[in-house]
């Protein structure tokens, strides 16, 4: 398996990150919707690798993975559509 290379610029282009949704009921699912639309707004969905999430975080990581290749190819600044 070949390594990734160490990127030290968060902003750099080829930098990607992986995400954890926290469970704590209903404001923990919608602190996890906004965050997944504000990722979205930034067009940082691309940079997304990997995605882990319990509790109430697994309902908007579902929710978000049906839908992660549309918005992951939405031009950035869309508003994200989680319906």
């Amino acid at each position: 398996k070949k390594k990734r290379p160490r990127v030290t610029d968060p902003n750099a282009a080829e930098a990607t990150f992986g995400l954890a949704l926290s469970g704590g009921g209903f404001r923990a699912s919608l602190f996890a919707v906004g965050s997944l639309i504000r990722i979205h707004e930034q067009g940082l969905f691309p940079r997304v690798t990997a995605v882990t999430a319990v509790s109430a975080g697994c309902v908007a990581r579902s929710v978000a993975g049906v839908h992660w290749e549309e918005q992951a190819a939405a031009p950035p600044g869309c508003r994200a559509t989680l319906d």
